[in-house]
């Protein structure tokens, strides 16, 4: 991968072939309701230059590939499952197995509660509302710029309520016989630091973007007490240590993310996840749709879920392979404007597509138990 200093030249005829222009991100980038920001993902990253911080730089990422997608949608509140616990949300932030309620202001999106089957590793199907709300977004944004976030949420539930775990800690007593543990409470710690600490230009799969590179840097602990019951009583024990790792995950986590930001996208541009408990993996992150292409060309973006053929040009056929009953299909463009929608009571169905613009595309595809999504290309 090629890195260079963009640094302003003497030499004239150099000078004026290429000046970066230090950017502001605007207002106008702040999610609102009914928005869907659509983004490519890769899991690792083996180039270089992703952590080098500067003024007037060039960070030529060309050589960066994609092997996944992922979506961001910014709902109205009142459409989540647990609406009721949150009636000051003005947005739900849909993501993976959980739904987030937010508070939207001119300068921010925060979240106040979570609602999910999974919290920090642990299998727990809960609602919980934060101590303070936790910024996820900011505008506008300059150099310089550094802000500073911290949340905690805490849950407490009865053994006797999660089978799975009741066998496990039953097997892997840590506190040994003659002592039982009759219930949890799991607290969660978060704090997030964001610093804008340089600009420049970005190079990334033949898009150049003026952006605002922006260091942040995350940090969540867990702490896990049980109420342990003997013969003379009961009282709450910090076990946190003591659990196997299948129960806890984690317990620390430490994440160095560097972020790219064009001035008026909702997108992130381009951003790198390192983490720091695992100095030795390379970068995983996302970056907007259709920026690059995808390093593989397997139709199948679940084992569950069939897309051929990609790139398609008259039809684009989707087969549920478990056979789940697919009830909705949608496609969207790059900057997630809904172009087609059709209503489907069958595991298989053929999309018609042949009115398609050549360009990149994102089929998301609903069933009564699932959601599928995956980008394609029309190549007419």
């Amino acid at each position: 991968m090629k890195f260079r200093n963009c640094t302003l030249l003497f030499i004239l005829g150099i000078f004026a072939s290429h000046i970066s222009a230090q950017i502001t991100v605007e207002l106008s980038t702040l999610p609102d309701q009914g928005d869907v920001l659509n983004y490519d993902t890769f899991d690792s990253y083996e180039g270089e230059g992703f952590d080098v911080v500067g003024e007037d730089m060039t960070w030529d990422f060309s050589d960066l590939t994609v092997n996944g997608t992922a979506d961001e949608s910014y709902l109205d509140a009142q459409s989540g499952m647990a609406a009721d616990s949150f009636p000051n949300a003005d947005l739900l932030v849909e993501f993976i197995g959980n739904e987030g309620y937010a508070l939207r202001n001119s300068t921010s999106v925060s979240v106040i509660g979570f609602s999910g089957e999974e919290f920090g590793g642990l299998p727990l199907p809960l609602t919980i509302e934060l101590d303070q709300p936790f910024a996820i977004r900011r505008a506008p944004l300059a150099l310089g710029d550094v802000y500073n976030t911290q949340t905690s949420f805490a849950a407490k539930f009865p053994l006797s309520d999660f089978p799975e775990l009741d066998t496990l800690i039953s097997e892997n007593n840590p506190l040994g016989e003659g002592v039982d543990i009759d219930s949890f409470a799991v607290t969660w710690d978060l704090s997030r630091t964001e610093e804008a600490v340089g600009w420049g230009e970005v190079i990334l799969g033949g898009n150049n973007a003026e952006v605002l590179q922006i260091l942040q840097t995350d940090n969540i602990e867990t702490t896990i007490e049980a109420f342990i019951v003997t013969v003379i009583g009961g009282s709450w024990l910090d076990v946190s240590s003591f659990l196997p790792e299948e129960f806890g995950g984690q317990l620390s986590i430490n994440n160095t993310t560097y972020k790219y930001l064009t001035a008026d996208d909702k997108e992130t541009f381009l951003e790198f996840v390192v983490n720091q408990n695992e100095l030795e993996s390379s970068p995983s992150g996302r970056t907007k749709a259709g920026l690059v292409m995808t390093n593989t060309e397997d139709v199948s973006f679940s084992s569950d879920m069939l897309l051929y053929p990609n790139p398609a040009s008259q039809f684009l056929n989707i087969k549920a392979e478990n056979g789940e009953n697919i009830e909705q299909v949608e496609i969207y463009d790059v900057r997630g404007m809904l172009l087609v929608r059709d209503q489907i009571n069958a595991s298989q169905h053929s999309l018609n597509v042949a009115d398609l613009e050549a360009g990149n595309y994102f089929v998301k595809i609903n069933t009564a138990e699932n959601s599928y999504s995956q980008r394609f290309t029309i190549a007419n």
